[in-house]
């Protein structure tokens, strides 16, 4: 055997390996820092504090219906959050948790109006579980507190054989250059509390559905922010 032929094609396999160990290591070390960041999202004790505080209220107003409909819609909200065997669920069983969180902020900000439409193809598609909610949440931090009234939209539609989730505001917006600053900072390893939850969808999205799918930003016709999920 002439190892002077071979011993090229050995070292080029050896590369190749170390290359491909190198890449899983990357890979799997960048699920890690995702996973971390995506429970702690999981809990926002102000986000129960103020629950709490509003069915306190109501009790002294004797609302009692509005009480049943917090408590009602709080447990479900806490119930998949906690739930972590699950790590994908149906859209269906995602979109039924929105619905328990928008209802929330219903009875909380008292002028919020939202809207869920989606195709019902999707319905039993399986995603990673909260990959929707961390998009509403933005929405509702950045988008309809600066309006006395507030509107959400969310739109599920499968085009070209891609999947698209939108969720837009009736916000102020962003400029150009901010969307543009903001597509790239999801991009990118993130180190502050600030966008932690879109950066955390985007990197979910890319590992379980590959570099074709994550976050776009764009202007929504309602006035404020477009985020559109996208996915294989």
């Amino acid at each position: 055997m002439n190892f002077n032929l071979w011993f090229p094609v050995l070292i080029d396999m050896s590369q190749q390996l170390e290359t491909l160990i190198e890449e899983v290591y990357k890979e799997k070390i960048r699920y890690q820092e995702v996973h971390l960041k995506q429970l702690q999202f999981q809990i926002n004790p102000h986000f129960l504090y103020n629950c709490l505080f509003i069915i306190k209220n109501m009790a002294k107003l004797k609302q009692y219906e509005g009480i049943e409909a917090m408590s009602l819609h709080l447990g479900n909200y806490y119930r998949y959050m906690t739930k972590i065997d699950d790590k994908k669920v149906t859209l269906r069983e995602e979109l039924e948790f929105v619905k328990n969180y928008l209802d929330i902020h219903v009875i909380r900000l008292q002028r919020l109006n939202y809207e869920i439409n989606v195709v019902e193809e999707m319905n039993n598609l399986y995603i990673p579980r909260l990959l929707i909610q961390p998009i509403v949440e933005n929405a509702l931090e950045h988008g309809i507190k600066a309006n006395k009234e507030g509107e959400i939209l969310l739109t599920g539609r499968i085009i070209d054989g891609l999947n698209h989730i939108s969720i837009e505001d009736s916000g102020m917006g962003l400029s150009e250059e901010e969307l543009e600053k903001l597509q790239q900072k999801i991009n990118t390893s993130i180190s502050s509390q600030d966008g932690q939850g879109t950066w955390n969808v985007h990197q979910r999205l890319t590992f379980h559905f590959g570099e074709d799918s994550g976050l776009i930003f764009s202007k929504s016709s309602m006035g404020g922010l477009k985020v559109t999920i996208r996915w294989r």
